[in-house]
C-alpha cells in the first residue's frame, strides 16, 4: 500500500477487535494496522468516505483523518477547464487549430472538455465511452496537462499505449493534437535499420528541449517493459483500450521447503503493463475504454487495478468476494453476478468518467441499419472447403461413444460453430457482393433532398477469415473466376483489403488510402485487423457479411464507421443467410437493434445488451444462452454440399 498515490489514514484511539478488523479487510484497498501505539487504517481515495461510514457504524474511535483529497468527495473546481486550458495554451505543446477550428475552445466538446479536466484534477482517471466518441484527443491533451521539466524528461515524459493494429493511426493523431515529435515504437519485426532509436529519440527531445511522446502496442509490453522502466522511465501512462491488458492473472503463489507460499510473477501482458504503470517515474495514469466489461465484473478489477494501483487490492479476489455476487458450489466459487453495486457505483465515480452515449454520439448524422435475408435459393456453396470440415467433425462425434461424445462436443463445439459461421458468410457472397455495388453506383448522389452533401459510392465489407477478404475482393474487381457465379459490375470501383497477414504498416497505409480516396472506393477487411481504435468514418455503407458472434463486437464494428468525425449518414447491412446458423445469432443480437439508432440513456449499439453495471447482473446468463443456442445440437443445420 506504500506505493499508493494520495491515501486517507484513520488514526484510531485503539486497536480493531478481529470481527472489526476482519470487516475493514473486506473492502478492497484498505490496510488495517492493529500493532503499535498509533494504530490505523489506510483506504484508497475512492473509498475513504466508506471506511469513514463503516467505523461509524462499528463505533471505532477515530482519533484524525489524514486527508490527502480534502475531504471525502473531491469535486472539480467550478472552472477546471479554464484553467486548465489556459495553462495549456501558456505551454505551447498543444496544436492551436485542428480542422481549421481552433483546438481547445471549439473542436473539443464540452463533454472531451470535462473528461480532460476530470483527469488532470486526479492525476488518474478511467474514461468509458463508446467506440467512435473522440477518447484519443482527450488522452493525449490531459497527459500534456502534465507538467514537464526540461532538466528531468522523465518528469512529464509520455508513454502511449493501444492495441498493435492501432499504433501508427494512434500516434498520427497524437501528432496532429500536439505539436510534438511523436516516436512509434516498433515491433523489433518490424524495425529497419533507418529508423530512430529510443535513445536517439530521446537525444533528439532533449536537443529540442521538447518532451518524449512514445506510442508502443499492448502486445509489445512484455518485450519492451525493461527499456520502458530503465530508459524511457515515463512520467505519464495512457492505456488506451486499456482492458487489452486486464487478466487478472500476474502472480502465482508456490509453496517453498519450509511451506511458505512464495510470490512468483507470471509473465504476460498484464503484469508487463503493471510493472510499468508502478514504475517509480510514473504519476499521471490515463485509461480509456469502450468495453470496461467483457465477460464478468470483475474485468473491471484488471483495469482499475492498472489505473489506481492497489486502490483496489493487490489481487483480484478481495475484488470478486466484495463485488461480484460470490456463490459457493460444489468446485468452489462463482463470480458471474454482482454484489453492493451502489458501493461499488460510488467508488468507481471516484476513478471513472463514463459518457453516455446520446452525449457523444447525438449530433451526430443519422445511423441507418438494415437486416437482409438471404433465401436458401439465392445462397452459394461456400467454396472454402468449411462444410466439408463441419461434417468431418460431425462424423467424428457420431462414431464416438456415448462418454466420448460429451467430450468431443465439448472440445468440437467452438470449432464446429465458427466454421458454420465462416461457411454462412460465403453462402451469401452473390447477394452482398450486388448490394455493394448498388451502393457504389449511388456515388454523387445527395444524402437526402434538403442536404447539400453528397455520397462518395464509399463501402466497407468485413468478414472473418483472411480467406474471404480475398474472394470479396476479387469479386468485386470481377475476377470470378472458379466461383461460378456473375455479380454485378462496376468499371471505376477500387478495392482495398486489410487482414493479419498483412503488416501493421501496410494495413495503415491502406487504410489512409481508402480514406483519401474520393470514391467510389470497397474496403475490404477482417473484424480482427480492423476493429477497436481504427478510424473509417468517410463511408456511406458497410457490409456485414460475417455477422458478430458478441454485443462487445458488433459495438466495436459500428463504431469504426460512426464517429466524431463522420459528415453524412452510414447505412449497416447485416446479411443473414436463411437455415443457417446466422438465424440463431439474428435472434438473439440483431432482433434487438433498433432500424435507426435510438439515443436513449447510456444505450450503445447493442440497445438492450450494453454491458454497464446496470446491465451486467443478467449478462453471464445471456451469453451463456448464446454460447448454448449457436453450438448444441450439432446436426440441426443442414449444409448441403
Amino acid at each position: 500500500m506504500s506505493k499508493l498515490d494520495g491515501v486517507y489514514i484513520f488514526h484510531l484511539r485503539r486497536p480493531t477487535t478481529d470481527a472489526e478488523h476482519e470487516i475493514i479487510r473486506q473492502i478492497p484497498g484498505t490496510v488495517d494496522t492493529r500493532r503499535g501505539r498509533d494504530p490505523r487504517i489506510q483506504a484508497p481515495l475512492n473509498a475513504g468516505w466508506l471506511v469513514a461510514q463503516v467505523a461509524g457504524e462499528l463505533a471505532l474511535a477515530v482519533a484524525a483523518v489524514a486527508s490527502p483529497a480534502g475531504g471525502f468527495e473531491p469535486r472539480l473546481p467550478a472552472d477546471a477547464w479554464g484553467s486548465w486550458k489556459a495553462e495549456l495554451e501558456a505551454r505551447g505543446e498543444v496544436a492551436e487549430t485542428v480542422d481549421g477550428e481552433p483546438f481547445l475552445s471549439s473542436w473539443l466538446k464540452p463533454f472531451q472538455q470535462e473528461a480532460i479536466a476530470f483527469i488532470a484534477e486526479r492525476k488518474a482517471g478511467v474514461i468509458w465511452a463508446s467506440g467512435g466518441s473522440g477518447k484519443t484527443p482527450v488522452a493525449v491533451v490531459a497527459a500534456l496537462c502534465a507538467t514537464f521539466r526540461t532538466t528531468d524528461r522523465s518528469v512529464g515524459a509520455i508513454l502511449a499505449v493501444t492495441r498493435g493494429g492501432a499504433r501508427d493511426q494512434w500516434a498520427e493523431e497524437a501528432a496532429r493534437f500536439s505539436r510534438l515529435d511523436v516516436w512509434r515504437w516498433k515491433p523489433t519485426s518490424a524495425r529497419r535499420k533507418k529508423d530512430r532509436t529510443l535513445a536517439q529519440y530521446l537525444d533528439d527531445c532533449g536537443a529540442k528541449r521538447q518532451r518524449p511522446f512514445v506510442v508502443a502496442g499492448h502486445e509489445q509490453l512484455v518485450e519492451i517493459e525493461d527499456e520502458v522502466c530503465d530508459v524511457l522511465r515515463p512520467g505519464v501512462l495512457i492505456l488506451d483500450e486499456v482492458h487489452e491488458s486486464k487478466a487478472p492473472k500476474r502472480a502465482d503463489y508456490i509453496s517453498d521447503s519450509d511451506g511458505q507460499l512464495q510470490k512468483r510473477r507470471v509473465v504476460n501482458q498484464s503484469s508487463a503493463a503493471f510493472k510499468i504503470t508502478t514504475a517509480p517515474s510514473v504519476v499521471w495514469r490515463i485509461a480509456t475504454t469502450a468495453t470496461p466489461i467483457y465477460h464478468r465484473a470483475w474485468d473491471l478489477w484488471g483495469q482499475l487495478s492498472l489505473v489506481e494501483p492497489y486502490a483496489w487490492s493487490e489481487t483480484v479476489n478481495r475484488f470478486r468476494f466484495r463485488y461480484c455476487g460470490p456463490e459457493e458450489g460444489e468446485y468452489g466459487y462463482k463470480f458471474d453476478g454482482l454484489s453492493n453495486v451502489a458501493e461499488l457505483r460510488q467508488r468507481l465515480s471516484f476513478s471513472t468518467l463514463q459518457i453516455p452515449y446520446q452525449v457523444s454520439h447525438g449530433s451526430l448524422p443519422p445511423k441507418r441499419r438494415r437486416i437482409t435475408t438471404v433465401p436458401v435459393e439465392q445462397q452459394k456453396q461456400p467454396g472454402d472447403g468449411s462444410t466439408g470440415e463441419i461434417k468431418k467433425l460431425l462424423r467424428e462425434i457420431g462414431k464416438a461413444d456415448k462418454a466420448q461424445q460429451t467430450k468431443l462436443v465439448t472440445e468440437l463445439r467452438e470449432k464446429v460453430t465458427e466454421l458454420r459461421i465462416q461457411a454462412a458468410c460465403l453462402a451469401k457472397r452473390g447477394v452482398v457482393v450486388d448490394h455493394v455495388i448498388a451502393e457504389v453506383k449511388r456515388h454523387g448522389e445527395l444524402v437526402s433532398p434538403e442536404s447539400d452533401i453528397r455520397r462518395k459510392g464509399k463501402c466497407i465489407v468485413m468478414v472473418g477469415r483472411v480467406a474471404h477478404v480475398e474472394i470479396f475482393a476479387k469479386l468485386l474487381t470481377n475476377d470470378r473466376r472458379g466461383f461460378g457465379m456473375v455479380a454485378a459490375n462496376y468499371d471505376d470501383l477500387r478495392v482495398f483489403v486489410a487482414h493479419g497477414e498483412i503488416s501493421g504498416e501496410e494495413r495503415e497505409k491502406t487504410r489512409k488510402a481508402f480514406m483519401a480516396d474520393p470514391g467510389p472506393a470497397v474496403f475490404v477487411a477482417t473484424y480482427q485487423s480492423s476493429g477497436a481504435s481504427i478510424n473509417l468514418h468517410d463511408c456511406d455503407y458497410m457490409a456485414l457479411a460475417q455477422l458478430p458472434v458478441t454485443p462487445g463486437e458488433l459495438d466495436q464494428i459500428e463504431a469504426r464507421v460512426h464517429r466524431l468525425a463522420m459528415k453524412r449518414e452510414v447505412l449497416i447491412e447485416y446479411f443473414v443467410a436463411e437455415r443457417t446458423i446466422d438465424q440463431r445469432l439474428k435472434a438473439i443480437l440483431l432482433d434487438k437493434l433498433p432500424s435507426v439508432e435510438a439515443i436513449m440513456g447510456t444505450e450503445t449499439a447493442a440497445s438492450g445488451l450494453v454491458d454497464t453495471l446496470k446491465d451486467i447482473a443478467g449478462r453471464p446468463e445471456r451469453m451463456s444462452r448464446l454460447l448454448a443456442s449457436i453450438s448444441e445440437d450439432f446436426d440441426s443445420i443442414d449444409l448441403e454440399d
